[in-house]
């Protein structure tokens, strides 16, 4: 136990030097060690991602969430599927960090933007919605992010809807 720690403080400080390889083999050996960490599958998972190795960020993140349900994971698994273009896996994972943490704000903005993604716009609206109001005042640069996200995806609805009208009036036009 006492190796282990060692080795997670290791990974820690060369994750944060860009040093992924290193870092992976570090969790690599604390899997070895203790095979139901799943910390350090978690852990492993967030290199490959840095590294740009989704794949295996994505294998990682599924095996850390094998060893344990946990919020967090299924978020961190969420933000690379939709980086992969797996957005319906995604949104998948999302829901479960929500029911897991739903009063958690990033989590509920991060669906958000993988509706909007998905072309979802009022799906989206909905969750930037929900992510305001559990926003605590302190967040001011990110509440404000969110609001402009959220005007940008309300004019591409109602523009959505007046060429949708322009379309039919063209289509079936009055007398």
């Amino acid at each position: 136990n006492q190796q282990h720690n060692s080795t997670t403080h290791t990974t820690t400080n060369t994750t944060g030097l860009g040093k992924h390889d290193k870092a992976c083999s570090d969790y690599s050996l604390a899997l070895d060690i203790d095979p139901k960490n799943a910390n350090a599958a978690h852990n492993r998972a967030a290199s490959h991602e840095k590294a740009g190795r989704l794949e295996k960020a994505v294998r990682d993140f599924s095996l850390a969430l094998q060893l344990g349900d946990n919020a967090n994971t299924h978020h961190s698994l969420a933000l690379v599927m939709d980086k992969l273009g797996r957005r319906a896996e995604a949104l998948s994972s999302f829901g479960r960090a929500i029911e897991l943490e739903p009063e958690n704000p990033v989590f509920w903005g991060n669906r958000g933007f993988c509706h909007r993604n998905m072309g979802l716009f009022e799906r989206a609206v909905d969750d930037y919605t929900r992510c305001v109001y559990l926003l605590p005042s302190a967040s001011f640069g990110l509440l404000l992010l969110v609001l402009i996200l959220m005007v940008g995806v309300v004019v591409i609805i109602v523009f959505k809807r007046a060429l949708y009208e322009a379309i039919l009036t063209d289509i079936h036009p009055s007398s």
